[in-house]
């Protein structure tokens, strides 16, 4: 199809530890469009940041496998593709904002050293071409001083400051699609706010369709056009963002949504916020998930065949797909 700019088709990715076989991730698939912007929902473990990690093939191996699935670019699958052409792919056509900058920048480098690194893999510039568009893109992602800092390093910055430049060294290609994994962690609330802005203004001006990979329904909200839900390794909701937060079809998306705090409600009604509600309950270990739904043992609304059978993936609405044997109005 040619308004796709990325499927994934059927992934499964497997840890052996310690004898034990992990299922981090189960049969899933999705489509991104180009120019939109897919939201991947769910508590930490859930799988969302190793299925991103295996579309760029950066799954560690061992103790990490792909064990099937495909992920389809350009009408390739990059599963088939030689070690060479995925680097190729990475960083130029897919790049990806990983968590945690300041552990993902090299403290020992310089961050103009860092981005440049990236352009000389996949252009032919001059070391005079390489700084000026390693300078144009921290001006892009709005680092004030850019030439200056091109010069300093990942610790003399602010935790904002190092996102930026995170967005920078996974912008400064151009590429078709961009991977955000939690691109807003551990950010205060303004400066947050800020680096949502800016990755969804230069989505605008470049046209770069992404995946906003996060815990945080807050930001799925104010970002995504399509969202799905994971849990225990599957997708167990898909909607658009509209839909989802309307109406939403699996208890464990009603369980999130009921654990954000209701600002128009506290508004209108002047008065303090509710005690928030909990999802009572652990995610079932995932070497050894249950026969039955992997949220049974969490859900208020488990019935006995809950424990015995897994629940399909099924269209409870047009374009609105859940698995729970539960139907919602």
């Amino acid at each position: 199809m040619k308004d796709i700019a990325l499927e994934v088709k059927n992934l499964a990715v497997e840890f052996n530890i310690r004898g034990k076989t992990v299922k981090a991730v189960n049969d899933l698939s999705w489509q991104l469009k180009k120019g939109h912007t897919l939201g991947i929902v769910g508590e930490s473990g859930c799988g969302k940041s190793v299925s991103s990690l295996a579309i760029l093939r950066l799954i560690p191996d061992p103790p990490g496998k792909i064990t099937s699935g495909s992920i389809l670019y350009d009408g390739q699958d990059i599963m088939k593709m030689s070690d060479k052409n995925v680097r190729d792919i990475r960083g130029r056509k897919i790049s990806m904002i990983f968590q945690e900058p300041m552990t993902s920048l090299n403290p020992l480098m310089t961050v103009g050293k860092q981005i440049s690194e990236i352009i000389d893999r996949h252009f032919k510039l001059s070391k005079q071409q390489t700084f000026i568009k390693a300078k144009n893109i921290l001006d892009l992602v709005q680092i004030p001083d850019a030439e200056r800092w091109l010069n300093g390093y990942p610790h003399e910055m602010s935790g904002g400051m190092r996102q930026r430049v995170m967005i920078a060294m996974a912008l400064v290609c151009e590429p078709a699609v961009l991977i955000a994994d939690e691109p807003t962690t551990a950010l205060d609330v303004t400066t947050q706010a800020q680096i949502l802005a800016l990755l969804n203004n230069l989505q605008k001006k470049l046209g770069t369709a992404v995946v906003m990979i996060t815990h945080d329904l807050g930001v799925i909200s104010e970002t995504a056009d399509h969202v799905i839900v994971m849990y225990a390794g599957k997708k167990v909701e898909e909607a658009s963002v509209l839909d989802l937060f309307e109406n939403p079809k699996h208890p464990y998306t009603q369980g999130l949504m009921k654990a954000i705090p209701n600002l128009e409600e506290i508004s209108k009604n002047n008065s303090k916020p509710s005690r928030l509600e909990e999802i009572k309950g652990i995610v079932p270990s995932l070497h050894d998930l249950p026969k039955g739904c992997p949220f049974e043992n969490r859900c208020s609304f488990a019935m006995e065949k809950c424990k015995h059978k897994s629940p399909n993936f099924e269209e409870k609405a047009p374009g609105h797909w859940a698995s729970c044997f539960k139907e919602f109005n």
